[in-house]
């Protein structure tokens, strides 16, 4: 393998490498404190972040489907198969596919953002200079090549009528979003040249500037 192993953490961390990398990789893994390290908080960050965007489905996703598995129905036949029962069985199956479909197209439009933020994080533990750093409650993983990542927060509560607000720092504060509660995901853009990233209380709908003392901040490595 011919690619610095070093820059292996997050493809392997998702499981995106070959197996003849991956037993090299885990070769390496056994020689290289700093890379096992990194794997390990990758890997926390992955499990969290899919921890956050999970989803009970719907209480009558399973009626639908029983439902429509129900009607749909074929009676066995008593020759061989021919085109036209492989075509209603293949209609059937399709009807039942499409029932959960729609079901499960609620879900992902409910939870839009943070599908969005899942495929954020996938393509930045994927990027050769992936970083990710822990502090204070939260969790900042970011690519400066991508100048983008990804705020997984576990605070508590915000006080009524505030919200969390994220920011990223260089020699100023950026706004980077409001958090929707105590436990929840924020995508960052604009991480090139920043040098933190910090969470603070504000009013809700976000401040222009803080107004208050970071409860969390994190330094980007």
């Amino acid at each position: 393998m011919s690619a610095d192993l070093h820059t292996l953490t997050g493809a392997y961390a998702l499981h995106a490498v070959a197996d003849t990398e991956r037993v090299t990789f885990e070769r390496h893994l056994t020689e290289c404190a700093s890379c096992a390290q990194e794997v390990r908080e990758l890997l926390a960050t992955a499990a969290r972040l899919g921890s956050a965007t999970a989803a009970e489905p719907p209480p009558h996703l399973r009626h639908v489907v029983l439902a429509r598995i129900h009607t749909e129905h074929q009676i066995r036949p008593r020759r061989r198969r021919g085109p036209a029962l492989a075509t209603r069985l293949l209609a059937g199956a399709a009807a039942v596919l499409v029932a959960v479909t729609v079901s499960l197209g609620v879900l992902v439009a409910q939870r839009g953002d943070e599908h969005r933020q899942a495929d954020v994080l996938t393509s930045v533990l994927l990027a050769r200079d992936v970083r990710a750093v822990h502090a204070g409650g939260i969790t900042v993983v970011v690519s400066r090549a991508q100048d983008r990542g990804v705020l997984l927060a576990d605070l508590p509560p915000a006080p009524d009528g505030h919200a969390y607000q994220v920011w990223t720092i260089d020699s100023r504060y950026h706004p980077a979003g409001t958090l929707a509660a105590g436990r929840a995901t924020s995508e960052l853009t604009g991480v090139a040249a920043a040098d933190r990233v910090a969470v603070t209380v504000e009013p809700d709908g976000g401040s222009p500037r803080p107004t208050t003392a970071a409860v969390a901040e994190a330094v980007i490595p």
